[in-house]
């Protein structure tokens, strides 16, 4: 190899060693390596949310305090004395007879109670990942409410409206 090859080639290395750091300066302005990491560990992330969620919250006793039963609760007659002659029961219960005035009106419908539980739980969740990914807060909220109201739309049509299912 002659010295004007062995000088080439070092031109060529230092070129090529010149534009590999400029392409890393480059790439390391566009792209945050941080965010890629973050993003790769959504999934694991994402079930330990969804288990601390669990863990606090607690579904049915939520449903419980918002729908109420259609069923009136149990009353039992009241037992006669030794004086008083018991009164006589029913034989009949009246199919289109209302429940005690005792019981309380439901806050919502049960499809009413779906669709606000769902879009709760997607727009919190929305937002959680979107935190997670970005890590920042205004980011977050805005994403969450665009998937809340979203939710609601879909979910709207979807199940249909209160006065079919009634």
């Amino acid at each position: 190899m002659s010295t004007e090859d062995a000088h080439t080639r070092r031109d060529i290395d230092t070129w090529l060693h010149n534009a590999n750091a400029d392409l890393h300066a480059a790439l390391d302005t566009v792209l945050d390596i941080d965010a890629g990491l973050a993003d790769a560990q959504l999934p694991s992330r994402h079930t330990t949310l969804i288990d601390a969620l669990d863990d606090v919250l607690d579904l049915d006793a939520g449903l419980r305090g918002i729908v109420a039963t259609t069923e009136p609760a149990a009353v039992s007659p009241p037992t006669p004395t030794e004086n008083e002659p018991a009164a006589p029961v029913p034989t009949t219960i009246e199919s289109s007879s209302q429940p005690p005035s005792t019981a309380s009106p439901a806050l919502l419908s049960i499809r009413t109670a779906v669709i606000v539980l769902a879009t709760f739980v997607i727009g919190i969740g929305v937002s959680i990942l979107t935190f997670s990914a970005a890590g920042n807060v205004a980011s977050a909220v805005l994403s969450g409410l665009g998937a809340a109201s979203a939710t609601v739309s879909l979910l709207h049509n979807l199940i249909g409206s209160d006065r079919h299912h009634h």
